[in-house]
């Protein structure tokens, strides 16, 4: 019937976008949004649209935020500890089990 068709391509394209935006950010994609207008539905799958959304700038932030220390202590080691590598005082610093 038509409106049985019309409801399940309402179920399901908001599924897609959720699996797109899934595979992006598992490949490394962290601009990665479902966005509008899975996000603005008004019911679990928008919530879980947004949910995703926010899970994502969050990471999205956190990462920027790591490459951001790991550029400013390069620096630093590189103008205190002249001829030392990054990856050499990160690994004096870690403990060896």
């Amino acid at each position: 019937t038509p409106s049985s068709a019309a409801s399940d391509v309402y179920k399901r394209q908001p599924v897609a976008s959720l699996r797109s935006a899934t595979r992006k950010l598992a490949e490394g994609d962290l601009s990665a949004r479902v966005g509008p207008p899975v996000a603005d539905r008004r019911d679990e799958t928008g919530d879980l649209a947004r949910d995703f959304d926010a899970m994502a700038g969050r990471l999205e932030h956190l990462v920027g935020s790591q490459r951001r220390l790991l550029r400013l202590s390069a620096t630093l080691i590189s103008r205190t500890l002249p001829g030392r590598t990054v990856s050499s005082v990160l690994t004096a610093c870690i403990p060896q089990t």
